[in-house]
């Protein structure tokens, strides 16, 4: 799928965001997974005036708490190629970002990355599966969802 796709399905969300009055400005959002997907997700939460505070690839995970430089860090892995030694934010694992307090989460790389032995560690308020084709026939049970 190319961005011309993802692009609607992320006005989309925000769009339902404001509708039931969630406030997008500061909303703190989690991604998994900062390639062709993710970056995606990030770049238009960030450009509604959340706070990405987390993302994250192959390589590891940064973390801000008033918010990650999107942009930066896109261009930043366009040169290099992944996030590792990103100066932005503070280094954290793959498994620390999908347990941030945050109010959203977007696994938007790996599937099956929330599962039963993990579920109980989320602590997003909202988790939103990344803008991209299932790869099973229906979400797991405890993520109902559609994580």
């Amino acid at each position: 799928m190319g961005p011309e796709y993802r692009t609607p399905e992320i006005r989309i969300r925000r769009a339902y965001l404001e509708k039931v009055g969630v406030d997008l400005i500061g909303l703190r959002v989690a991604v998994q997974g900062l390639s062709n997907v993710g970056s995606f997700a990030a770049l238009g939460f960030y450009e509604a005036g959340a706070r990405a505070v987390a993302v994250n690839d192959v390589s590891g995970g940064l973390y801000r708490l008033d918010g990650l430089p999107i942009p930066r860090l896109i261009e930043w892995v366009q040169r290099h190629r992944l996030l590792k030694g990103c100066p932005e934010g503070e280094a954290i694992s793959n498994e620390q970002l999908l347990t941030l307090d945050c109010d959203v989460l977007i696994p938007a790389a790996l599937g099956n990355v929330l599962a039963k032995d993990n579920a109980g560690d989320v602590r997003a308020r909202s988790s939103w599966r990344g803008p991209m084709p299932r790869r099973r026939p229906k979400p797991a049970p405890f993520f109902s969802g559609g994580a």
